[in-house]
């Protein structure tokens, strides 16, 4: 008795247990980077990062991929996961050629989806997609904003995501309307340029508008990547979702100047505008049953 439970222990020890291969595109930006490293961490994934620029800090457990997307890609037969992170975005190029890009890039990235076994698809949006109205609540069926060409470039793949969903078999699609992703080495963002700003010490005044309505555009990487595993984990029947993933918690407009101020220790003097400028807050239909 005692040979055979030592026997059935090893043989149970040495079982490798099936891995989930998750694709992961942009892994050299702040998001597909923060993605790749956080699902590292657990041992049921082999993640393959595909990046186009030099990554310096590279972690042991993850495969680089250096590819340039704008040319033709084909996905391992393993891979069965694509967070596709990917995109130009401003101000580093100009809306047009983040619209020109993009679309080659996105172009690229259907065409080796079909001819791949990708089961499911996460596709990182942007709440830049919608139109925006003063005092407004914005959720996922809100209209949308087809004349800013960065915009258009993430319509245009949610729009070509969604009639693929309806013509390959057994394949989840989930886009994810993210709102400014913050941490450290966030970047194209208010509150990452309003720190910059802070830091500088530059400013002597600052004018804060709409002082004491609330701001919930934004969350933080940590929480984005817990929310990016929990879909990874997730099995919808739903072949095709659009979700806004945003701050849970609204803040004040003036209260964020206020606490740079304290942080950085800057006397910069803080004047609340009378004049009132675009503001709306995020919601989502969607992003409860999802947990």
């Amino acid at each position: 008795i005692t040979d055979l439970f030592w026997i059935n222990f090893l043989i149970t020890k040495n079982i490798k247990m099936k891995k989930v291969n998750i694709a992961i595109t942009g892994a050299n930006g702040f998001v597909g980077s923060n993605i790749s490293n956080y699902l590292s961490k657990y041992s049921k994934y082999k993640i393959f990062a595909y990046h186009r620029n030099f990554i310096k800090n590279k972690k042991y457990n993850i495969n680089y991929i250096n590819k340039d997307l704008s040319r033709s890609i084909k996905f391992n037969n393993n891979i069965s996961i694509l967070i596709h992170c990917a995109s130009s975005t401003p101000p580093k190029r100009s809306e047009s050629e983040c619209l020109r890009d993009n679309i080659l890039i996105d172009k690229n990235i259907l065409r080796a989806i079909k001819k791949s076994k990708i089961k499911k698809v996460i596709f990182i949006s942007s709440i830049s997609v919608y139109k925006k109205y003063n005092l407004q609540t914005i959720n996922e069926n809100s209209l949308l904003d087809k004349k800013n060409l960065y915009a258009l470039s993430k319509i245009k793949m949610e729009e070509n995501l969604k009639k693929f969903s309806c013509e390959k078999k057994k394949l989840n699609i989930i886009v994810i309307r993210s709102s400014g992703v913050l941490g450290k080495g966030s970047h194209s963002n208010f509150v990452s340029q309003l720190f910059k700003k802070f830091i500088s010490k530059e400013n002597e005044r600052f004018f804060i508008y709409n002082a004491n309505r609330y701001y919930n555009s934004n969350i933080h990487i940590i929480n984005f990547n817990k929310i990016i595993k929990n879909l990874v984990e997730i099995n919808s029947n739903k072949k095709y979702e659009i979700i806004n993933i945003f701050s849970k918690n609204p803040i004040k407009w003036k209260t964020i100047y206020y606490l740079f101020k304290k942080k950085l220790n800057n006397k910069a003097i803080l004047i609340q505008s009378k004049k009132k400028t675009m503001s709306y807050r995020l919601s989502s239909l969607k992003l409860k049953k999802y947990n």
